[in-house]
């Protein structure tokens, strides 16, 4: 059974991350080491958010001063943060699915 009361979570996270947060603590009991996971999920996701916020005011690529064009680093930084958030929500044998309502939950086990 889930706990009812929800442990703070980042208050510099966006809403999707809050809401990730509240809405996997609510229907799971997670130990320390599992809301640590969790904790780190939602850091990836704010980072990943915040990367592409950057992206999206500056653009996927810059031009250098000898007229260059470069991959701007906040690509390196998204793509980054995708992957640690994912791999977070492995760790904690979560699937997720943005095409869904309710896009995060822990697989069904097989009926034997």
């Amino acid at each position: 059974m889930a706990s009812k009361r929800t442990p703070p979570y980042g208050r510099q996270w966006p809403p999707e991350a809050k809401r990730l947060w509240r809405e996997i603590h609510t229907q799971f009991a997670l130990e320390a080491d599992e809301l640590e996971l969790l904790r780190t999920a939602c850091d990836a996701l704010a980072r990943l958010y915040q990367a592409r916020d950057q992206l999206d005011r500056e653009g996927l690529t810059f031009k250098t001063a000898t007229g260059q064009i470069r991959k701007h680093p906040a690509n390196e930084i998204e793509k980054n943060a995708r992957a640690g958030f994912i791999s977070s929500l492995k760790a904690l044998n979560f699937e997720w699915d943005p095409t869904e309502k309710r896009n995060v939950g822990r697989p069904m086990k097989p009926a034997i």
